[in-house]
Order: C-alpha cells, then structure tokens, then sequence
C-alpha cells in the first residue's frame, strides 16, 4: 500500500508541473479562435451589407430605367406636339397665302369677327407655346431626377467597394489568424506529448524510487535479523561451555576450546554484517558512521539520471567519467563526494533511508 502511495504521489506531481504551460497554450489558442469568431461575425454582416446594397443598386437601376423610358416617352409626345404645331403654323402663314392682317381685317364681317380671328389665331399659337413649355418642363424634371438616381447609384458603388475592401481584409486577417491558430494547436499538441512523456518518465522514476526505498526497508530488516540471530548464537555458545565446566577438568578444557572456537565463529559473522566491504552476498554493510546497501541496474535502469561518462567497473560498481562511484543519499546534496567501502563516490540519486548510502552497481 505504501508503495503504490508514494508511486502516485510522484505521478501526480509530475503531472501537475506538466499541466502548466499546456493550460497556458490552451489559453492562448482560446483567445485566438476568439478573435476568428469576431473577424467571422464582422465578415459575414459585411458580406449581408454587400447584398443589401447590390440590392439597392438593382432598384435605384429600374428607377433610372423608368426614366429613360418615360423621358422617351415623353419626347415622342413633345416632337409630335411639335410636328402639329409646325403644320398649324403653317396653315396660318403659308397655305393663306395674302391672307394678311389687313386682308383679315377686310374679310371679317365686323370689327368683332376681326377681333375673334386674331384672338383665335393667338390663342392657339399661345396654347401651343404652352404645352411645348410642359413638356419641357417634365423633361427637365425627369432630367433632375435621372442625375439624382446616377448619383445614387454612384454612392451605392462606392459603398460597395468598400465593403469589397473591408471584406478583404477580414479574409486575410481570418486566414492569418487561422494560420497562428494551427501553429499554437501543434504547439499545445507537442506540449501534451511532451508532458505526457513526462508524465511516464515520472511514473517510472516514482517506481524505481518507491522499488528503491522496499529494497532498503527489507535490507536492513535483514540487518537487524542477522544481528539477532548473531546474539543468540553467541549466547547459546556461552551457555554450552558453562555446561561443559561442570563435567570435569578434562572436559572444561576441551569445552572451553569449543567454546572460544563458537565465540570466535560469532564474531566473524558479526563483523561481516557491520564492516568490512560491501559485495553482492554480503548486501548490507556500516561503514565510516553510515549504511551501504546497493542497487541494481539491471533492476533500475536510472534513464533519468544525469551521469556523465558512466561506466561498469571491474569491481561491477557504476561510475562517472572522473571515476567516481554513483550513490544515492537523501542526507546530501546532489554531487557531494562521500567515502564508501568500495572507495570515493559521488551523490547522484536521492530517495534512500536516511543513514544510508545506496551504491549502484550492475550486480
């Protein structure tokens, strides 16, 4: 249970530090679509604005037709006015040849009917003048606004264009935007993997600490087991030859003999499991004031650890370029030179008991 702790615990740190910079790129790529949704939106009210007036254009088209067709129309009417005009005119002054102010005057039966002839003659001649002037007058009203709608329609144009050219430009920034957004999604892709490797790199660095700091718990529950076991062996010696005192003279000596022989037994075997040098069969050994244990890297790889130059000594003990031996200590810093059993080594790996000075080794 401990250790499955400990590996999670380790996991999620890791997980936790990696998660930073791809909130951070998340964050970043929200803002961009943000800004394209924005760029979107005005694109599109640009674009409905540009149907809007084309559809304006259309009408302000008709208008200006109807008036070219009226204003045509109008003109046929006014040039057929005008040719009866002439063909008036010219009954008055021409088809009556002599017919003269003074001949009319003759020929009225009274003053009366003179004055009726003139008046007539002038009545239609003013009527005529009339209605010429009406008609030129719509033409020129219609004329007015013809220049009107052409200026209309030249507004509209250029209403349009500049939508055209807004458009444009909303489309190159929406591209350009597009672009970066890509760019930042690869980012944050890239970071996810990073992290994700990251993440694994710290689950199997969790796991090799967690394996790391079992292995010692039940090294030195072996320590403490030999050093028991030593005690009551040196006690069950003791015991026999006290026994073996009591049976004679001869007996004593040849008791005492074996008895020194045992003690002597008892203290080879304590001295094996408290000094001396550390070797695979031994595994657990005090010297200089510390514990030596050691660990495997045929059991721990240590991928992530930093060793330049390392290499497997003659005597199987793992060393860096300088020829250090590689240990791991949770009580100095990283890269401090301590003395070990097995000779001059340097701090390179932490997550030991504390007292413990673990060696790496390719035993």
């Amino acid at each position: 249970m401990k250790l499955s702790k400990i590996i999670i615990c380790f996991t999620l740190i890791g997980c936790i530090v990696a998660a930073a910079p791809i909130e951070a790129l998340a964050a970043s790529s929200s803002e961009i679509e943000q800004e394209i949704a924005g760029y979107t939106s005005d694109l599109d009210a640009s674009r409905e604005r540009s149907e809007e007036l084309e559809t304006e254009i259309s009408a302000k088209q008709e208008e200006v037709g109807a008036l070219y067709s009226e204003v045509e129309s109008l003109n046929l009417e006014k040039q057929t006015y005008y040719e009866g005009m002439k063909q008036r005119i010219i009954y008055f002054y021409e088809e009556r040849q002599g017919n003269t102010l003074i001949s009319t005057l003759m020929g009225a039966g009274s003053f009366s009917d003179f004055i009726s002839a003139v008046e007539f003659q002038q009545s239609i001649y003013d009527y005529d003048t009339d209605q010429m002037d009406e008609y030129q007058a719509l033409i020129d009203e219609l004329a007015e606004k013809q220049a009107a709608l052409d200026a209309d329609l030249e507004d509209l144009g250029d209403m349009v264009e500049e939508q055209n050219v807004l458009q444009a430009t909303l489309e190159a920034t929406i591209s350009d935007k597009e672009e970066e957004l890509s760019e930042a999604k690869a980012r944050e892709a890239a970071e996810a993997a990073a992290a994700a490797a990251a993440a694994e790199e710290a689950k199997k660095r969790a796991e090799q600490d967690a394996v790391q700091y079992a292995m010692a718990s039940v090294s030195s529950s072996s320590s403490s087991s030999s050093s028991v076991s030593s005690s009551s062996s040196s006690s069950s010696s003791v015991s026999s030859s006290s026994g073996s005192s009591s049976s004679g003279s001869s007996s004593s000596g040849s008791s005492s003999s074996q008895g020194s022989s045992s003690s002597g037994s008892s203290s080879s075997s304590s001295q094996s499991s408290s000094g001396g040098v550390l070797t695979k069969e031994k595994g657990v050994v005090y010297y200089n004031g510390h514990r030596e244990t050691y660990y495997s890297q045929n059991v721990l790889p240590g991928g992530g650890l930093n060793i330049p130059g390392r290499h497997v000594a003659e005597d199987g003990t793992i060393r860096d370029e300088d020829g250090y031996i590689c240990v791991a200590s949770s009580d100095y810093p990283l890269g401090t030179v301590v003395e070990t059993s097995l000779g001059t080594g340097k701090v390179y790996d932490t997550g030991c008991a504390s007292g413990t000075i673990d060696i790496y080794t390719n035993w």
